[in-house]
């Protein structure tokens, strides 16, 4: 039967064969000319050109009015590519189709020729505010660490000097002015040591000195460059980052109606425990089981999509797309179409496609009842996965499109904005220092016994 099939396939005759397609960049580039339609490009129009040259036949196209790949409608009716193939109207469909159960069961589908990670696209992080830059060099453990310490040695050099004042009869020291040389110290201000005169104490400020001078070195190096470039806000990289942000209630999700990626997230209200975790098997899907039985990300990804339906489900990539440049939203779907969609249409938006993967996509050509010639043309998709055109087709298309975003800048002189942080430590001190004024001349002028 097979061998009847091969011979009988393998030359069409030149037979005319009606494709349904639609415009998935970068597996078809579709422009209409006059009142039809012509693809131009992509990785399935490379596809079907070659296949049409092995098998010996032509093809028109025809696309589907709701430009849908295919969703199963309340009416038990297929919509899209996959409404066509399964009413005969095309003989086959392709554009990135992916295979799934549901439509596993209404149309037959070649062997798996497309192979995508399943990924989403959001906003990259914001640059941080330069306000803040002074106190970026150290952490907020060392900032601590540097308070503590600051006290800590006001109060051994205190003791020690007013102990051995006390011992000579000379009047006490002050605590404020050991504290204010201290704190001169770590700005850099060598300050008056004679004013501290107990035996040995010399060695306890060469020790402090020395611990001040590296301190003072690790943090100019630094300013200058947290000043200069004081990097990224925690980005959301992952699909457990993801999860972690929907929790917050700091981001929403969404993907195609009906899409694939959609179908797995929804998938999670109706498989619990080991039934979840061994359907997902075949997907080689990173299950995070939580407290459940469920996978706590795919749990959290659909709470989010239920939240707002109607918002977070759109009809096409560049909507979905669209909603991340303007709100809080990561958009899940095929990590090379989201990729072409931003590098192509969105190249002044700051977006950061995810190099996590939720599941592997598989996709395929969908043919129709009456094309009997599967088995014929899953040998030539093997014979091209072999030679690697696949992947070259994928390589050659993405690259064009993409263009590489850069985190480096040039080098330009220091703005008012780089430097709004010491001129705001400026304004703060310049009001602290004016209230102290004003209290003290009150005090002085109204309460002179008590000074």
């Amino acid at each position: 039967m097979l061998q009847q099939e091969w011979k009988r396939c393998s030359d069409l005759k030149r037979t005319n064969l009606i494709i349904a397609t639609k415009q998935f960049e970068p597996f078809m580039f579709i422009r209409k000319i006059g009142n039809g339609t012509e693809a131009t490009a992509g990785i399935d129009y490379q596809f079907l050109k070659l296949l049409s040259v092995g098998m010996n036949f032509q093809y028109n196209y025809i696309m589907p009015e709701d430009n849908k790949w295919g969703v199963l409608e309340e009416d038990n009716t297929w919509s899209g590519i996959i409404g066509l193939v399964k009413q005969q109207v095309a003989d086959a469909g392709l554009s990135g189709l992916g295979i799934d159960l549901p439509r596993s069961q209404a149309v037959r589908f070649t062997v798996p020729y497309h192979f995508e990670q399943i990924s989403f696209i959001t906003k990259r992080s914001e640059e941080k505010s330069k306000t803040f830059a002074m106190v970026y060099p150290f952490t907020l453990t060392v900032w601590i660490c540097l308070l503590v310490t600051l006290l800590i040695w006001t109060a051994v050099i205190y003791t020690t000097e007013r102990f051995n004042r006390g011992i000579r009869g000379d009047r006490s020291i002050r605590v404020m002015s050991v504290f204010w040389y201290f704190l001169g110290s770590l700005i850099g201000k060598s300050g008056n040591t004679t004013r501290f005169k107990a035996p040995g104490i010399e060695r306890l400020l060469a020790i402090w000195w020395i611990a001040v001078i590296a301190i003072l070195s690790f943090y100019s190096s630094l300013l200058t460059s947290f000043i200069t470039y004081p990097g990224f806000e925690a980005q959301i990289e992952t699909f457990s980052d993801l999860a972690d942000a929907i929790d917050r209630n700091e981001i929403e999700v969404g993907s195609i109606v009906g899409s694939a990626p959609y179908n797995v997230i929804k998938l999670v209200e109706y498989f619990v425990g080991s039934e979840f975790l061994d359907a997902f098997q075949i997907f080689s899907f990173k299950v995070d089981k939580g407290k459940n039985g469920k996978s706590t990300v795919l749990k959290s990804l659909n709470d989010s999509v239920r939240r707002n339906v109607a918002e977070n489900l759109v009809h096409s990539i560049p909507e979905g797309v669209q909603m991340v440049s303007k709100r809080n939203y990561a958009f899940i779907f095929t990590k090379t179409a989201l990729e072409t969609e931003a590098y192509m249409n969105y190249r002044d938006e700051k977006l950061f496609v995810s190099d996590d993967s939720m599941y592997t996509a598989l996709g395929g050509m969908a043919l129709s009842p009456k094309f009997k010639c599967r088995h014929t043309i899953n040998k030539y998709v093997k014979r091209f996965l072999s030679m690697g055109l696949f992947s070259k087709w994928k390589k050659d298309l993405v690259e064009i499109t993409q263009r590489p975003f850069s985190l480096t800048k040039d080098i330009t002189a220091l703005t008012l904005k780089d430097l709004q942080g010491p001129f705001y430590l400026l304004l703060l001190g310049e009001a602290i220092a004016t209230v102290s004024f004003l209290l003290e001349n009150f005090t002085r002028t109204y309460f002179p016994t008590c000074i």
